[in-house]
């Protein structure tokens, strides 16, 4: 029976070549994604917003996610990205001094009082919880968890009735949906 016989290294070759020019084509410019203001939008909220699209691409490590995925469609044909949003709650540790600043007025009428910290003073630890808030992009790499509806027709799974991703969850994830509305973790 014939078959192809192409040397992995030939196809790693090809693969290693095409996928930072693909990549470099898509981030040539930091921060990728430029707003441009509308009829109506001033050039400040479109920078601010620009700015803060940048900051959680670059939190979900975005590129990353897509040059793995570039990386797939180049080495098998195909590759499947998923997208959401995540909303938790994360508990934030600082130190901070003790006591309270002493202020004493400032000389100039209309200006702040001027602060004075003992530098000595004793830190404590505080804790702060902060909810988070962000988009979550990820790459599946193994596509053989993927069960995808099998009435589609056509090879675009967005159209199907439905598609499952089959995860093996960490008692750390577990612990993440436990306060989530519509789940009942046990103890």
């Amino acid at each position: 029976i014939e078959r192809a016989n192409i040397p992995f290294y030939t196809v790693a070759k090809a693969v290693n070549s095409l996928t930072p020019q693909i990549v470099n084509g898509l981030f040539y410019d930091d921060p990728p994604f430029i707003f441009q203001p509308r009829p109506g939008t001033t050039q400040d909220t479109a920078q601010a917003t620009s700015s803060i699209i940048s900051f959680q691409l670059k939190q979900i490590n975005f590129k990353e996610e897509v040059r793995r995925g570039v990386m797939n469609a180049t080495l098998y044909g195909t590759n499947i990205w998923k997208w959401g949003w995540d909303s938790y709650k994360l508990t934030s540790t600082y130190y901070a001094r003790e006591e309270s600043p002493d202020k004493v007025p400032s000389p100039v009428p209309g200006t702040p009082s001027i602060e004075f910290h003992d530098p000595d003073a004793p830190l404590v630890e505080k804790s702060e919880e902060i909810h988070v808030e962000q988009p979550r992009f990820e790459n599946i790499t193994s596509i053989k968890d993927i069960l995808v509806d099998p009435t589609l027709r056509t090879p675009d799974i967005r159209e199907g009735k439905f598609v499952i991703h089959r995860m093996y969850m960490t008692y750390n994830d577990l612990e993440k949906l436990r306060d989530r509305p519509g789940y009942n973790i046990p103890s």
